[in-house]
């Protein structure tokens, strides 16, 4: 796992613990997610969210923004 867990900031706060994100810094994640990403429903409601790919540094650049609450985890040669 890299970078801190979601649990160390509030909801709603960017992945500084304190300072709302910028337009753009929300613009560029959704054009990620939307890219990129997939959200799960599970059981009991449980709802999971993942964006892969293969580009590292957009990933740790999501994980600043927007800390995942498992953390970053590398599989099949892939983020």
């Amino acid at each position: 796992m890299i970078g801190k867990s979601a649990k160390d900031c509030s909801e709603y706060q960017a992945g500084n613990c304190g300072e709302k994100l910028s337009d753009i810094e929300v613009a560029w994640l959704a054009g990620i997610f939307e890219g990129e990403g997939s959200i799960y429903m599970g059981a009991r409601s449980q709802r999971t969210t993942t964006i892969v790919m293969v580009d590292e540094d957009v990933i740790h650049r999501v994980q600043k923004l927007f800390p995942a609450p498992r953390g970053i985890w590398r599989q099949e040669g892939r983020y």
